[in-house]
């Protein structure tokens, strides 16, 4: 599909190019409206992918800018700029409208010092660095806190959340890098990935024995470590940078599924 005769491909400009950003933000907010659907929650979900869809066309407009430079690809951009947000600021309002109370925005306002981080590395053309990457995964999970908060929970139990799918998508960015690395045939630091996943099972263990995390969070976070240890080791199978994409988007689904059974199994007992 083509946005006009100057042959401007609309998937350039209106999609984000960093494809696991899509299981990043997908995970907080899927796990969110499955433990506390309202419509505020889920005007917090548009808001959490406009904004992400928003990145890609907007840091196009930017570095046109910057550069002096007005093509039919800065038309393009501006034109999604326009669209994406457009439907961030509509379903902001909405947000806005129905919160039962201001400090349900508290984890998204927590969350801004990682996103002026992300912005300032990729302001210096470093976006895909690992501090990046690492400080954006630490940021999303703050819709999931928010999105349970608009149904009315407290902020510590919100919050054990968000810490929860920080430690899946942090030590999934690392994860990661280190396996593509590998399948390139290039060195990679395996023992700080796998590492990273053994200090995240064990601060899910220790947030769970409070009572603030369900007991399947760790047993969540245990999968994950498993997938990494054999996904990082001499056993694994070969894998190209698609299928171990699609493979971990997968992974983040298992680890909210489990995740939100164990909520669901502690209402219930």
């Amino acid at each position: 599909m083509k946005l006009n005769s100057h042959q401007v491909r609309w998937q350039s400009v209106a999609l984000p190019t960093e494809h696991g950003g899509w299981g990043f933000i997908s995970e907080p907010v899927i796990l969110g409206l499955l433990l506390a659907p309202s419509l505020g929650g889920l005007a917090l979900g548009i808001v959490a992918f406009a904004a992400f869809l928003l990145h890609q066309p907007f840091k196009i407009v930017l570095k046109d800018t910057r550069a002096g430079r007005n093509v039919p690809r800065t038309a393009a951009a501006w034109r999604f700029v326009m669209i994406y947000g457009g439907t961030l600021t509509a379903a902001g309002a909405v947000a806005l409208l129905t919160m039962p109370s201001w400090i349900a925005l508290a984890p998204l306002i927590l969350s801004l010092p990682f996103i002026g981080v992300q912005l300032w590395q990729e302001s210096d053309n470093q976006g895909r660095s690992l501090l990046a990457e690492v400080v954006g995964a630490m940021a999303t999970g703050a819709f999931a806190s928010s999105i349970v908060m608009m149904r009315g929970w407290e902020f510590m139990p919100a919050v054990a959340l968000w810490i929860a799918v920080a430690a899946r998508c942090v030590t999934a960015v690392l994860y990661v890098r280190s396996r593509l690395r590998l399948e390139r045939g290039k060195p990679a630091m395996r023992g700080p990935a796998v590492a990273s996943h053994v200090a995240g099972l064990v601060v899910l263990l220790g947030i769970a024995a409070t009572g603030l995390l369900p007991w399947t969070a760790p047993v969540a976070m245990g999968l994950m470590t498993a997938r990494a240890a054999i996904g990082l080791s001499s056993i694994r199978t070969q894998r190209s940078p698609k299928v171990v994409g699609m493979m971990e988007i997968a992974y983040g689904l298992v680890f909210v599924l489990i995740i939100a059974i164990g909520y669901a199994l502690s209402t219930t007992l």
